[in-house]
């Protein structure tokens, strides 16, 4: 096709496992009149996995990016492209505009656009969306210096990220006084429900799947193994931006402090902390949709049917029709986790394979509801929901080996790059130790 601008785009917006693995399943299918636009505000990919891995041991910060480029992403030879590092400024019923131009205009027009922009995590969980590669590696590498000398660690949430980063900082730091606040009766949130809150007029009908009391009662006790504190059923007080909280208090500064802090909980205890860490608070990347329709979102997720089409209760919204929303951005059912990431990819792809042809769509499923999570290096616990069986809990070494030494990077992360610039990652620098 020789002129660019009479492509039907596919336009991805979010090149983390969502919306890499939508493009992987479905490039393969597409005849020369489609074209893929992969776009990212980075210019490289990362695997959330390791993060907290590379956060606290030093070597894996090597392990868990790699550079998004075309010839890495695309077969050669291919119409679909990689536009990074660009950021969506704003969604349009038929295109979307971005913060630099692409082929001579910052408006793209586009045949279906998918939204995969994940969620947002306090750095070093994920990258900041300014940074570079070399940029986070070193963020890294600093993480990892501060966290090894640090003697009183307090850790803001005890879900699955704040249980496994304090088990990370336990191995790395056998010192250091690790103390998780956590507002539930156990860690994660042994209760049927878990509603994520909306701040707007809709109510939300997404729920996490609910969590076996069992598995929390499993994971307080690897924590007390490593001597890591829980204070369940209590709050950290964060100080509103710009208030005085007195001398020797915390100010709401996150990672390494100036010196000791005492931190205030709302039952009036305190807690020393030289370095402080938020695991909570996870926010979906929905903004985009909101500035337009908040019909469109499911408390703070954008809303979708059950093919995963964004849908509203505005029957004029922008995002009636043209839209689709994968990953943890969405209202999908699943824990939001890279498992439910990267099968909403897959049938995103479907769908729009259907689409094209004229064929029936296929409803969106989970799959096995399943959460495992490491507590250090050694120790893991999990569980499974099965059909006709219910909860099944999973012990470390089922865990540890679904994972693997590697965390998945071999097997998951460096297959996802189908292009003729192979990537390799080695791991004998870090798996000896």
């Amino acid at each position: 096709m020789s002129a660019e601008n009479e492509y039907k785009n596919i336009v991805i917006i979010g090149a983390s496992i969502a919306g890499h693995t939508l493009a992987n399943d479905l490039y393969p299918y597409l005849s020369s009149e489609y074209r893929i636009l992969l776009v990212d505000a980075r210019d490289f990919a990362f695997w959330p996995i390791a993060a907290i891995r590379a956060a606290t041991d030093p070597g894996w910060e090597n392990k868990l990016t790699v550079p998004l480029t075309d010839d890495r992403v695309f077969p050669a030879g291919s119409q679909h492209r990689v536009i990074v590092p660009n950021k969506l400024v704003e969604c349009k019923e038929t295109s979307v505009v971005l913060e630099h131009p692409f082929e001579g205009s910052g408006e793209i027009p586009f045949w279906r656009c998918v939204i995969a922009t994940g969620a947002r995590q306090q750095v070093p969980l994920v990258p900041d969306l300014s940074s570079t590669e070399e940029e986070y590696k070193q963020l890294l590498r600093q993480y990892q210096r501060d966290v090894k000398e640090a003697k009183d660690v307090v850790i803001i949430g005890g879900g699955a990220v704040g249980t496994e980063f304090a088990g990370d900082i336990r191995c790395i730091n056998d010192k250091a006084n690790i103390t998780i606040v956590h507002p539930r009766s156990g860690l994660l949130d042994p209760t049927p429900l878990n509603p994520i809150p909306a701040s707007t007029t809709t109510i939300p009908t997404y729920s996490s799947p609910p969590v076996d009391p069992r598995l929390s009662e499993n994971l307080e006790a690897l924590c007390r193994k490593l001597n890591i504190e829980l204070i369940l059923e209590d709050r950290v007080v964060i100080p509103k931006d710009g208030k005085v909280v007195g001398a020797g208090k915390w100010e709401g500064k996150y990672g390494k402090q100036e010196g000791v802090k005492v931190v205030g909980l709302e039952s009036g205890k305190q807690v020393k902390a030289d370095w402080v860490i938020m695991a909570a608070g996870t926010k979906p990347n929905s903004w985009m949709v909101a500035n337009k329709d908040e019909g469109a979102l499911d408390g703070k997720l954008i809303r979708v049917d059950e093919y995963l089409k964004v849908t509203s209760t505005n029957e004029n919204s922008i995002f009636n029709g043209q839209y689709y929303a994968i990953g943890d951005v969405c209202s999908a059912p699943g824990f939001k986790a890279a498992r439910g990431a990267g099968l909403g990819g897959s049938n995103a792809a479907v769908n729009l394979i259907a689409e094209i042809t004229n064929k029936s769509r296929t409803k969106f499923s989970p799959g096995i509801i399943a959460l495992g999570i490491p507590v250090g290096h050694y120790e893991a616990t999990g569980m499974a929901t099965l059909p006709w069986i219910g909860n099944v809990m999973l012990g470390g070494a089922v865990i540890r080996m679904l994972r693997g030494d590697a965390m998945l990077i071999p097997k998951l992360f460096v297959t996802i790059f189908k292009g003729p610039n192979k990537v390799h990652i080695e791991f004998d620098d870090v798996l000896r130790k």
